[in-house]
């Protein structure tokens, strides 16, 4: 990849995610910010999910994405269009 930066690090007083259970468990992607997509590691990692839960819920329509050549990806749009539909906890930011 091309104009890859690092995507910050989580601070020290977050969990680590091998204490939620079946969380992202790879390394932390490099995220280019002009990107048109994000890849299932890069959305595991984005929504804190497993990449096998993210795949099964790209597969079931849960999350929007198309497969491009046998591997799932998201459109940036899409997903922030997504994500600001969703119904904020406790009703307000």
């Amino acid at each position: 990849m091309s104009n890859v930066i690092a995507f910050p690090a989580r601070p020290a007083e977050e969990p680590e995610p091998e204490e939620f259970g079946d969380l992202y468990e790879g390394p932390t992607p490099d995220i280019a910010p002009e990107g048109l997509t994000y890849t299932v590691g890069e959305l595991a990692y984005l929504l804190n999910l497993s990449t096998s839960v993210t795949e099964q819920y790209l597969t079931e329509g849960v999350i929007p994405g198309s497969r491009i050549g046998g591997q799932w990806v998201a459109s940036r749009k899409r997903l922030a269009t997504w994500l600001d539909s969703l119904p904020r906890e406790g009703g307000a930011w």
